[in-house]
């Protein structure tokens, strides 16, 4: 006669679980193997850390080929994570996400560098806006302006300089009150001048909307 056995009791916790809540096995139900695992990764990083470097030097090929089929079979969900979590994440982590990428950096330079040209020649507008936003930090100025709001807010206008009224000039963005004396960094503070405007008008208040 055989017995169907659906239920197991866990070694530690002694509560009587379903046999998809252990792994393959064993006697510790997930719940309690897993709590066990993180209290060891806690007490000993540099063992583990060193562990988890050798075995994935040893998988990294698999690895690399299965994440990048499950990238190519979950786009939407790649796309989701990167906007959510992975911004949550730095946000939270800022000090280890730019050592993170410096060491990146260092690893391949020169690989770094032209993907880095690549990528401003193919955006040049949100290059543009990053540009701009470090400079309008290093003067401690509130908000950031994306690049779709400035493209926005050119179309509004029927990309011209406000100021000359021309439409045959390449268009920067202009502070109506200027950063220096106490402007935000926002676009309603925000105007399309061409760049013989823009140094005309230099850092005084001139709204020429």
């Amino acid at each position: 006669m055989f017995f169907n056995i659906t239920q197991k009791q866990c070694s530690k916790c002694k509560e009587l679980k379903s046999q998809s809540e252990f792994y393959k096995g064993r006697y510790e139900c997930k719940a309690c193997t897993d709590k066990a695992s993180r209290k060891y990764q806690a007490s000993h990083r540099e063992k583990t850390r060193a562990y988890d470097k050798k075995r994935y030097s040893k998988e990294r090929d698999r690895r690399t080929k299965n994440a990048r089929e499950w990238k190519k079979q979950n786009p939407d969900k790649v796309l989701r994570y990167s906007r959510t979590s992975g911004k949550e994440w730095h946000t939270q982590n800022k000090e280890r996400a730019n050592e993170m990428q410096r060491k990146r950096y260092l690893v391949n330079p020169i690989k770094n560098l032209l993907a880095s040209l690549r990528w401003k020649k193919e955006h040049p507008e949100e290059n543009r806006q990053l540009v701009r936003h470090r400079q309008a930090k290093k003067r401690e100025a509130e908000g950031k302006i994306t690049a779709k709001e400035w493209i926005d807010l050119c179309n509004k206008y029927g990309n011209k300089c406000l100021c000359c009224k021309r439409t045959d000039v390449k268009l920067t963005l202009d502070h109506v009150l200027p950063l220096k004396l106490g402007g935000k960094n926002i676009i309603s503070n925000a105007q399309p001048l061409c760049g013989s405007c823009n140094s005309s008008k230099g850092a005084r208040h001139i709204d020429y909307r």
